[in-house]
């Protein structure tokens, strides 16, 4: 039997997803690159345990949002600046599900909470999954990977996430209003900007993954991955920072009222 997937993601993977979540969460470190290498060899060739778990029932949207919504701790960011990036794809496809599960739903089965969910996560997750391309992993393969092909692949990469950055706050802005008012302005106007954001966000994912990612794996040492690991840490404290300065914002708002 063949695994289970929606959008070309499958329940096996979302297992391998909430194990690197539980991981990246704990403190305590997160698992080295050796473990990462073996448990993908392992996703490559399941096992009977395996197998039987990709069969297994879905999550829904809801439950693969909820494995993100922790951020993981510094150290583990720092010890496994991989692992980090394979937990933001992670992020990006569990909101390309929710994002589908609300279009699924146009136009008169959406939930308003779901719609809010959304919305906030296209300004917030999606421009930090695009800080961390940009800003870290990209400028590093560059300046160790000097074939065309790995800087031509990038390159694509680069425009994907300029393109998906106006999507994602226009699609925030009409979602909003489902928030509000349970209703959308155009449901097949929104149906169509959903599935073009989702699809579009997943060929990006999927292009990361077999174009640029192998290529980091293969290329960085271990200086480039504690230097990758610094960068990243430096974007998740920022990204801390400005939620923190958002919520001050929010407070202030209501004690004013």
């Amino acid at each position: 039997m063949r695994p289970r997937s929606r959008g070309g993601y499958s329940t096996a993977r979302y297992d391998q997803l909430a194990q690197r979540s539980r991981v990246l969460r704990r403190g305590g470190g997160s698992a080295s690159l050796t473990q990462v290498k073996a448990r993908r060899r392992m996703a490559d060739h399941p096992s009977a345990q395996a197998r039987r778990s990709m069969e297994a029932p879905m999550l829904d949207a809801a439950d693969k949002i909820a494995l993100f919504q922790r951020p993981p701790h510094v150290e583990a960011i720092r010890e496994d600046p991989l692992g980090y990036l394979d937990y933001d794809h992670g992020a990006q496809r569990a909101l390309a599900d929710l994002l589908e599960t609300i279009a699924d739903g146009l136009p008169f089965d959406v939930s308003r909470a779901g719609a809010a969910l959304a919305a906030s996560l296209l300004r917030r997750s999606a421009a930090r999954h695009a800080a961390l391309e940009d800003e870290a992993l990209f400028p590093l393969l560059e300046s160790r990977a000097h074939d065309e092909i790995t800087r031509a692949a990038i390159a694509i990469a680069r425009r994907e996430h300029g393109d998906a950055a106006g999507r994602a706050i226009e699609l925030a802005e009409e979602l909003d209003l489902v928030a509000t008012t349970g209703r959308a302005r155009n449901a097949e106007s929104l149906g169509f900007m959903l599935r073009a954001f989702f699809d579009g966000q997943r060929r990006h994912l999927d292009w990361v993954e077999a174009a640029i990612m192998p290529q980091a794996r293969r290329v960085f040492g271990p200086h480039d991955i504690a230097q990758l690991g610094e960068r990243l840490v430096d974007l998740a404290e920022t990204e801390r920072l400005r939620d923190w300065a958002g919520l001050a914002v929010i407070e202030g708002a209501r004690a004013a009222e």
